[in-house]
């Protein structure tokens, strides 16, 4: 029997990432449902998308505790109908190790498979070497670079309900990761994009708390910043220090180091370093 599957995001002025969204997810759940939380962005969604499923909120201040506690209860309300519900952000694209599609392989989880981590993987344009990405073609043919990221190792999809702490990168499912799944991170596919996103982020209007506990760090980045950031990585490259596509140690790390702190959280305290790789072409075919 085929299992149901939703997919939530929550935007703001996504016009380059939610396109991709998307396409991605509507390629991986054939059956399944895609579900756009619009923040008040400037042009509504639902003008653009009328074949998703889409709800509006008013713009306010940004407040990441108030966002994943409204995300972790439409999860939970949505596995009133669903098998599994999975929560991304626009920029982040999840794809199977073992299966050619999303539904496939969550179709073949086991019963012990509750809520699912991927393999964070930044993709990077290499500067110098690829161009800005052309979105009529597909990834494959115009990135193959990224950083693994131990922060994007996230509990993103679940079919049990799920609570997830500020910037959705740990809940209070302990991490699993299943049959095997990368999530990958669009943030840095483009320098260009990434210039206009940080554009976006500065015109935000954030909360008392995500200033105070300075959540809002990662947002904002001067163009110097970026250069170095994008520079570094094709260093990397250049001098071939490209490790190889193989995460078991990692997992295994990030599985037994996870400790439960005080609030019921997972933390993910074992070790997982930061280290280039070149995504196989197997597994690059699976973005749009």
């Amino acid at each position: 029997m085929m299992i149901k599957i939703a997919v939530i995001t929550m935007v703001y002025n996504e016009q380059n990432n939610l396109p991709m969204w998307i396409k991605h997810y509507k390629k991986h759940l054939p059956n399944g449902e895609l579900f756009i939380v619009d923040h008040g962005s400037t042009q509504r969604v639902s003008k653009d998308y009328v074949d998703v499923s889409t709800l509006r909120l008013p713009r306010s201040t940004f407040d990441d505790r108030k966002r994943a506690e409204f995300i972790s209860n439409l999860h939970q309300s949505l596995l009133s109908d669903f098998d599994w519900v999975i929560y991304t952000d626009a920029d982040e694209l999840i794809v199977p190790e073992m299966y050619d599609t999303l539904e496939e392989s969550l179709n073949n989880e086991p019963e012990s498979s509750i809520s699912i981590n991927s393999v964070g993987l930044n993709i990077f344009q290499h500067l110098g070497c690829e161009e800005s990405l052309d979105t009529t073609r597909p990834i494959s043919e115009q990135r193959k670079y990224a950083v693994l990221e131990k922060a994007m190792c996230k509990p993103s999809v679940s079919r049990r309900p799920i609570k997830w702490t500020p910037g959705f990168h740990t809940s209070n499912n302990s991490p699993d990761f299943g049959n095997g799944y990368y999530l990958i991170h669009l943030k840095y596919i483009d320098i260009d994009w990434l210039r206009f996103r940080t554009e976006i982020a500065s015109c935000i209007t954030w909360s008392e708390e995500a200033i105070r506990k300075s959540w809002n760090r990662g947002q904002v980045i001067n163009s110097e910043q970026l250069e170095k950031k994008f520079q570094s990585i094709a260093n990397f490259i250049n001098a071939g220090r490209i490790t190889p596509f193989d995460f078991s140690q990692e997992k295994a790390n990030f599985v037994m180091g996870a400790t439960l702190d005080s609030n019921g959280n997972y933390r993910a305290d074992g070790e997982v370093n930061s280290r280039v790789v070149e995504i196989p072409a197997s597994l690059l075919v699976k973005l749009p």
